[in-house]
C-alpha cells in the first residue's frame, strides 16, 4: 500500500516548499520511493511501497495523451490477468504497476471504471482538461481518505497528519468526537478532525469548479426472506478459493495473522496449497487466559506444520505503546486492541514481512458475530425459545457482555441493534468528566437521537428485517471505521505493511450478503453457510468453535504501583490539562474512584480510561486545543 495527498487551489499557487513536510508525514506508509505531479493549482504525491511493481514504477502516472494523471494507494486484482486482457485490447502500459490498471480502465468505461474494479484501493484522478479531481474508495473503506476545504483549497490524503502536514488547521472534530462518545463509533463520513470529512466506503467524489459531488456506486444488497439465491457449498468455497489466490503476491512472501477460529484458520488453509513453502502464521496471546487465543492457534499449526510466531502483549504493553498507536490509527479505543495489533505488525516487520492475509469481513458477510444472534432472537422469537436462545448467547459469550451484547432489556419500540444497545450505556459515563462548555456542545449535536432517528426512519432500509439493519450498520460504521482503518490499515501501515482481505472480496462479500438470514444463523449458531463449506477443510473443533472477538484484557485489575502511575502521568500532562473535552479535575476525580475501587469494578471502568489515554495522545500528537 502507499500514501496519498492532493491539493487542489484554483485561487492561488500551491507552495512545493511544503512537499518534504507532506512526505516526512508519509514516510511510514510508502518508504520505497516518493513522487509527485504538480501544475498551477493541483498537486498529487506518492510515497510508495513497493509489493508488486517495478523497481522504475512511478506514480503518479500520466496518461499518454498527457490529460489524465492518477495515484493510487492500494492493490488492484487480478493483476497479471486485467494487464495481458488490457494489452490485447490496445492499451499500451507505461509501468509494469497494477495501479495502471485503473488508468486504463478509466479511459476505456469513464467513470464505471470503478465497476470493473476488485481490490482494495483508493484513487485519485486528475483531468488537467476539465480541471476535475475524481477520487474514488473501495466498497468496504479497506483504504482510508479524508479530506476537507480550508481558505478556498481542498486537500486530500490518506491521513489527516498528512494533511495537517500541508498546512490543514489542526481541531477536533464536534460531530466526530459527538459520535464517539455517544456510541464509540463514527458515521461512515464522519472523522475527528475538524474541518475534515472521509469518503465514505464505495463513494466517489467529484471535484468540479470548486464544488464536491459524492456518489455512491455499490450498495449491500441484502435477499428479501425466501428470495435468495441457490448457493452451494462449492460456489462458496471456489470464489473464497479465487479470491486468496490472486491476493498471494508472486514478488514477496504472504504470511497470515491467526487466531485459531473459522475465518483466519480457513484463510491460510486454502492458501497453502498454492504456497511453495509452509504457511507462516503469527498470533497474539494476551497475558489473561480468557482472552488468550494462542492455544487454540498453536494447536492448529503444530498439527498442520505450519510455522507460528507468537508475538506475546502484556497490560504493561497495552499502557506503554497506546501513545504511538493512537498516532498511527488517529483513532479512539476503548479496550487495548489497536496496541495488540501495533505489537503484532511490529513483530512481522521485524521478521521482513510485508504482506499478510486475514479473515476480517467474514463476520460481516456470513453473519458470524454474537450480537446478530441477540439480534435474531430478540426480534424473530418468542416466549421460552426466545429466552433460551438469550440464556444460551450469555452464557457462551460472556467476554462480550456491556461490550458488544447489551445486558438492557430490549425496546419494543424501537429497534436498536445489540451492540449499538452496549455502546450507548457504556458511554453515559463520559458526561460527567465533561467541561461545562464542551457538555453544553455534546447535548445540543444530539448524536445519538440522529443515529436512533436513522434507524427509526421509514426510508432507512424498509425492506430489511432487524438482523439485516443491524448488520448493514455494523458494516458500514464499525467494520469500515473500526475494524479496517484504525486496527486493520493504521496498524498495518505504521510498520509499512499491506494487509489483504480475501472474505472482503466483493465476490465472495456478494454471495454471503444475499444469503437468507437462515442460511447463516439460527438461535444457537453463526456463520452456517460457511461453516458448511469448509467442514471438510479444517479440523472439527475449528469448524465448530464459537466466534472469540479479538479483544485485549482490562488494563484495570491488580495492575502496578508503577503503571498505575504511568497512567496518572499521562492524564496528568500540561497538554491534557488544556484539553477541550475533558475537565482536568472531572478527571482526576474520577481517577482516584478508579485507584481505590476493586478489581472487579476497575475492570468495568476500563474502557473509559482507554478512552481517555488514547485521546490524551491524539490531542498531545495533534495540538488539538480546539473543537470546530
Amino acid at each position: 500500500m502507499c500514501g496519498l495527498v492532493a491539493l487542489i487551489d484554483q485561487n492561488r499557487p500551491i507552495d512545493l516548499s511544503i512537499l518534504p513536510s507532506i512526505f516526512h508525514s508519509m514516510q511510514h506508509r510508502g518508504p520505497d520511493d516518493e513522487h509527485y505531479y504538480a501544475e498551477p493549482g493541483a498537486l498529487l504525491c506518492h510515497s510508495r511501497l513497493a509489493i508488486e511493481s517495478a523497481e522504475g514504477d512511478k506514480q503518479p502516472i500520466t496518461s499518454v495523451c498527457g490529460r489524465y494523471t492518477i495515484a493510487v494507494n492500494g492493490e488492484l486484482y487480478p493483476h497479471r490477468e486485467l494487464h495481458q486482457q488490457l494489452l490485447q485490447q490496445g492499451y499500451t502500459f507505461q509501468t509494469q504497476s497494477d495501479s495502471e490498471i485503473a488508468l486504463a480502465l478509466y479511459l476505456k468505461y469513464g467513470e464505471d471504471f470503478v465497476l470493473h474494479l476488485r481490490g482494495e484501493f483508493v484513487i485519485l484522478l486528475w483531468d488537467t482538461l476539465k480541471q476535475e479531481l475524481l477520487v474514488v474508495r473501495d466498497r468496504f473503506g479497506i483504504k482510508p481518505l479524508v479530506y476537507g476545504q480550508q481558505k478556498g483549497r481542498w486537500y486530500f490524503g490518506s491521513e489527516a497528519k498528512s494533511l495537517f502536514a500541508a498546512g490543514f488547521n489542526a481541531s477536533w472534530s464536534l460531530p466526530g468526537l459527538a459520535q464517539c462518545l455517544s456510541y464509540q463509533y463514527l458515521s461512515p463520513a464522519e472523522s475527528l478532525f475538524g474541518g475534515l470529512q472521509q469518503l465514505p466506503p464505495a463513494h466517489m467524489l467529484k471535484l468540479s469548479n470548486g464544488t464536491a459531488r459524492v456518489t455512491r456506486y455499490w450498495e449491500m444488497t441484502f435477499s428479501q426472506s425466501g428470495q435468495s439465491p441457490i448457493v452451494t457449498p462449492d460456489e462458496i468455497l471456489e470464489c473464497l478459493n479465487e479470491a486468496i489466490r490472486i491476493r498471494l503476491s508472486q514478488n514477496k512472501q504472504c504470511v497470515f495473522s491467526l487466531s485459531g477460529g473459522l475465518d483466519s484458520s480457513a484463510t491460510v488453509a486454502l492458501a497453502s496449497k498454492y504456497l511453495n513453502r509452509p504457511a507462516v502464521c503469527y498470533s497474539v496471546s494476551f497475558d489473561e487466559s480468557r482472552f488468550d487465543e494462542y492455544p487454540q492457534a498453536k494447536s492448529y499449526t503444530s498439527a498442520m506444520g505450519y510455522t507460528h510466531h507468537k508475538v506475546n502483549v502484556s497490560r504493561s504493553d497495552l499502557i506503554e505503546h497506546i501513545d504511538k498507536a493512537a498516532y498511527f490509527c488517529e483513532g479512539l479505543a476503548s479496550n487495548g486492541q489497536y496496541v495488540g495489533k501495533f505489537l503484532l505488525n511490529k513483530a512481522i516487520a521485524k521478521n521482513g514481512h510485508q504482506v499478510i492475509l486475514s479473515g476480517e469481513g467474514a463476520d460481516e458477510a456470513f453473519m458470524g458475530y454474537a450480537h446478530l444472534l441477540q439480534d435474531y432472537a430478540n426480534s424473530e422469537l418468542t416466549g421460552e425459545a426466545q429466552q433460551q436462545a438469550l440464556t444460551h448467547i450469555g452464557q457462551v459469550h460472556q467476554l462480550q457482555k456491556g461490550l458488544m451484547l447489551s445486558t438492557n432489556k430490549k425496546n419494543d419500540s424501537v429497534f436498536i441493534p445489540s451492540f449499538l444497545a452496549a455502546k450507548f450505556q457504556f458511554c453515559q459515563q463520559f458526561p460527567p468528566l465533561f467541561k461545562e462548555e464542551f457538555n453544553q456542545l455534546f447535548q445540543q449535536a444530539k448524536a445519538k437521537q440522529e443515529l436512533l432517528n436513522k434507524l427509526d426512519s421509514p426510508t432507512s432500509s424498509p425492506l430489511l428485517t432487524p438482523v439485516q439493519k443491524s448488520n448493514k450498520l455494523w458494516t458500514e460504521m464499525v467494520l469500515s471505521n473500526y475494524i479496517l482503518k484504525t486496527l486493520g490499515d493504521g496498524m498495518e501501515m505504521a510498520f509499512s505493511i499491506e494487509g489483504r482481505l480475501p472474505f472482503l472480496d466483493h465476490t465472495v462479500f456478494e454471495l454471503g450478503i444475499k444469503l437468507d438470514t437462515q442460511q447463516k444463523l439460527d438461535r444457537k449458531t453463526t456463520k452456517k453457510a460457511l461453516r458448511e463449506c469448509l467442514k471438510n477443510k479444517l479440523p472439527h473443533n475449528i469448524v465448530n468453535r464459537e466466534k472469540h472477538p479479538f479483544i485485549a484484557p482490562p488494563i484495570s485489575g491488580g495492575i502496578s504501583t508503577n503503571l498505575m502511575e504511568k497512567i496518572f502521568d499521562q492524564l496528568s500532562t500540561q497538554t491534557f490539562r488544556y484539553n477541550p473535552v475533558f475537565c482536568p479535575e472531572k478527571t482526576q476525580q474520577w481517577l482516584q474512584q478508579w485507584r481505590h475501587a476493586t478489581p472487579e469494578v476497575q475492570k468495568t471502568m476500563d474502557p473509559v480510561l482507554m478512552t481517555l489515554l488514547s485521546f490524551s495522545a491524539l490531542n498531545k500528537h495533534f495540538s488539538l486545543n480546539h473543537i470546530d
